[in-house]
């Protein structure tokens, strides 16, 4: 596992095609890929709601990840 601010983070799995890797906690979790320069980190919890007042959830948090991963990529970035 890893901690961030804080908090354990549990690994789940690993995606090669995005070089994503999945992380888990009790009350949520995180995705991080990685680019050229960069690694990018976005976190979801159980307990907050997105803008369309639906759950925060590990699907939805790594569409949004792996989209911008893919974008900084084709720039190379």
């Amino acid at each position: 596992g890893i901690r961030m601010g804080g908090e354990k983070y549990t690994f789940v799995r690993h995606d090669p095609m995005y070089k994503s890797t999945y992380l888990i906690k009790a009350t949520g979790g995180a995705i991080c890929a990685k680019t050229k320069t960069c690694i990018l980190i976005g976190t979801w919890s159980k307990d907050a709601t997105m803008s369309n007042n639906i759950a925060q959830n590990q699907g939805d948090a790594a569409i949004q990840v792996e989209d911008m991963a893919d974008y900084l990529r084709e720039k190379g970035v």
